[in-house]
């Protein structure tokens, strides 16, 4: 990496080395700033963005560029393209696709939205449903046809989006203070709905309970004692294998779903000063598709990709540093592609999108 006399790699110089690092690199503007992404299939990418009063929401078609592989050859679409959009009630800070739509968490409740079909007469995203108004970024997860919500460990909800029927979830028979005293809080900071189970990652300590909606109970806890502060965040792999939790404070943590006691790594990552206050909001971790990699974002400008199988040597495998404008105060978000080995999108708050392949090892 080359630096300029401010200490810092210059665009040029930065363009020019991107070539040995990556094998994919897209840049996309959007109107306005990002506030959350995510992946419909293979080919199509949820964007959530804001400008003023105005929230969006835009089903974009992925780049085949990025999806054809390298082997492909030249390719005629390079580019990112609007397939449907709409406006949305407030600013989503996070939204999950389903076969019929999507599920979102906004400022202003929790809300469902239809996407049009490709031989639909409109190309218009529409609020269907609102499953909860009046609760601000309240954590949501998804499953099938229900929607589960909650802030709290004693008032979790689980919305059935075909029959908008709703129903009360008890984690714990009885008292739920003997489990607050447990994983030391009450308040959830993130839910995810994998594998027939809902995982509900809690403020303070990172504690994690795994829910089984089948058997009515909690059948695992990853309880840790220290209050390390912050706002945490999960991510469940796709093979069940692992879950991986994020704090605000940066701390990583990895874990074996087999069994939650056993934690596998442990990581403190510096959070940037000026980013502190967007980490709150804006921390990230996601796993793999393919088992092989953990990354993080939202404590800079960068995302860090980590090895899980030389996560003991506790080194970066790559460092993604693409987001390089000096207004950029948060990366919103990153996620990888479900099939595309090391290819990712991220977003921050300017605006840009960007899709990028690192060379693999």
């Amino acid at each position: 990496m080359y630096f300029n006399s401010e200490g810092e790699d210059s665009d040029d110089e930065w363009f020019y080395s991107s070539f040995k690092r990556y094998d994919d690199l897209l840049m996309y503007n959007v109107q306005g700033s990002i506030s959350c992404m995510a992946l419909k299939g293979n080919s199509k990418l949820l964007l959530a963005s804001s400008r003023g009063q105005h929230h969006e929401i835009s089903e974009l078609s992925v780049p085949k560029k990025t999806i054809a592989g390298k082997d492909s050859g030249l390719t005629r679409d390079r580019d990112f393209s609007v397939l449907a959009a709409g406006y949305t009630k407030g600013i989503i800070k996070k939204m999950l696709p389903l076969e019929s739509g999507i599920v979102t968490s906004e400022s202003t409740g929790i809300n469902f939205y239809l996407i049009p079909n490709p031989s639909d007469d409109t190309d218009v995203i529409t609020l269907k449903q609102v499953i909860k108004k009046g609760i601000e970024n309240c954590p949501v997860a998804a499953a099938g046809s229900v929607a589960y919500y909650g802030m709290d460990i004693s008032d979790i909800v689980a919305y059935d989006l075909s029959s908008d029927t709703s129903n009360d979830i008890s984690l714990v028979t009885g008292s739920i203070e003997p489990l607050c005293k447990e994983v030391n809080s009450r308040t959830i900071n993130e839910l995810c709905a994998k594998h027939g189970n809902l995982y509900i990652c809690l403020n303070h300590s990172g504690s994690v309970l795994m829910y089984d909606p089948r058997k009515g109970q909690v059948s695992q806890k990853g309880v840790y004692c220290d209050p390390l502060g912050g706002r945490w965040t999960l991510d469940i792999s796709d093979s069940g294998h692992y879950i991986s939790t994020f704090s605000s404070n940066g701390t990583l943590r990895l874990h074996d779903s087999r069994n939650f006691s056993e934690l596998l790594f442990t990581r403190n990552f510096e959070v940037q000063e000026d980013f502190r206050a967007a980490a709150e909001e804006c921390i990230c971790v996601r796993l793999c598709p393919h088992n092989s990699f953990v990354s993080i974002s939202g404590t800079d400008r960068n995302i860090q990709i980590l090895n899980i199988n030389e996560i003991q040597k506790d080194t970066i495998t790559f460092v993604h540093d693409g987001h390089r404008d000096k207004e950029i105060q948060s990366i919103s978000t990153h996620i990888w592609h479900p099939v595309q080995e090391n290819l990712l999108f991220s977003a921050d708050n300017t605006g840009q999108l960007q899709a990028w392949r690192f060379k693999g090892s």
